[in-house]
């Protein structure tokens, strides 16, 4: 639940989302090519290695910055803060805020989680071309709740 005032955290369904789209992302591709040229275990091998050695700390990475976000709603701004060696803190006045976008893959509605983008009328955001000022993920049923305590501000 979103409360006002208050350190808002990441979903735990986050990191078994971000580790599943890890573990897709590896073993799709070797299970498709070892089918193809009928040496699996090369292959293979070789794929759980480089699994083991790169996805892993690549995981626990995300973890860290997913543990290390969060986002406060005050009366008059969007709080954002985050990082894991330097910390930033972004301050989003809901008097600039343009658009709201809630974006869910196929993976994300398994867990039930959304992403929601948040443009504002800055300066920097305009630089970044059609990034968005801020990215969050929420719960499915918190998503309306969050676009309505920043639209409705």
């Amino acid at each position: 639940m979103i409360e006002i005032n208050t350190a808002n955290k990441i979903p735990t369904k986050t990191y078994l989302y971000s580790l599943t789209k890890l573990i897709l992302f590896f073993s799709v591709p070797s299970l498709l090519l070892s089918s193809v040229d009928n040496t699996p275990n090369t292959f293979f091998n070789f794929l759980f290695m480089f699994f083991v050695f790169f996805g892993f700390p690549v995981y626990f990475i995300i973890c860290f910055r997913l543990k290390n976000f969060s986002f406060v709603i005050t009366d008059t701004t969007l709080d954002i803060k985050s990082g894991i060696l330097t910390k930033h803190t972004e301050t989003i006045p809901f008097s600039s805020i343009q658009n709201v976008v809630e974006s869910t893959g196929v993976l994300m509605r398994l867990f039930r989680i959304s992403k929601v983008k948040i443009w504002d009328a800055s300066i920097k955001s305009s630089d970044r071309g059609q990034s968005a000022t801020a990215e969050v993920i929420l719960e499915k049923n918190d998503v309306e709740v969050f676009k309505a305590m920043i639209l409705n501000r």
